[in-house]
Parts: structure tokens; sequence; C-alpha cells
């Protein structure tokens, strides 16, 4: 249990960095 919401916790701050990049992007754009 414990290692599959570790995964789940990897996967949404890997989401939230992306989301961030591509906003960061899209503004100099």
């Amino acid at each position: 249990m414990n290692g599959s919401i570790l995964v789940w916790v990897l996967l949404g701050i890997m989401g939230g960095l992306v989301y961030l990049i591509v906003r960061e992007l899209s503004k100099k754009r």
C-alpha cells in the first residue's frame, strides 16, 4: 500500500512540474 501511495505522490509532483513548465513556455510565446 505505502509503495503505491509513493508512486502516486511522485506522479502528482511530476505532473505539477510539467504543468508549470508548459505554462511558463506558453507565457514566453
